[in-house]
């Protein structure tokens, strides 16, 4: 495949996934919540194994199966893991974009701090808009999804190159 070809299907992906958090993030909880789709399932058997074992502050909110029942427990986890993959996407795609134009070291330094601003830009939006809160730990999160992504694309340029000069 050309590089020029390369370049577009990447920058298109980029564009597709930050608009998708883009579209996401501005809707509100009530259309997002899967707790009634989560209460269907065989997930039950938590309760009963991790009831008052785990309990921690996340958002200024007590997050534990007696606090947010079995349903919205597994909901927490589910919406962070969201965040840090979909931003390890972004780090992902965003480093091997700007590897086209620039060394991949410094590809890899401006999109972390351009995860950064994205997710700190992303989470004021959401401190504004209705049922939605605006976390400096969903920031956090989000920083280190794009970081993962970041160091898999620059292992992975890496070993292209090893690649092409063993040839």
């Amino acid at each position: 495949m050309q590089e020029k070809t390369k370049l577009y299907i990447t920058a298109a992906l980029l564009v597709g996934v930050i608009s998708l958090i883009f579209y996401s993030t501005s809707q509100p909880y009530s259309n997002q919540d899967i707790r009634p789709t989560l209460n269907k399932l065989p997930i039950h058997w938590l309760e009963n194994t991790f009831v008052n074992k785990i309990s921690f502050t996340y958002g200024y909110q007590t997050r534990s199966i007696e606090a947010n029942g079995v349903a919205g427990f597994v909901e927490f986890f589910i919406r962070k893991a969201s965040h840090l993959s979909v931003f390890a996407v972004v780090g992902f795609l965003a480093t091997r974009l700007l590897a086209f134009f620039v060394r991949t070291r410094t590809a890899a330094a401006i999109t972390f701090f351009s995860v950064l601003m994205y997710a700190s830009i992303d989470e004021t939006r959401q401190y504004f808009s209705a049922e939605r809160q605006g976390l400096i730990g969903d920031v956090i999160i989000d920083t280190v999804g794009g970081s993962i992504g970041i160091l898999l694309m620059v292992w992975w340029l890496k070993q292209k190159k090893r690649k092409r000069s063993a040839y």
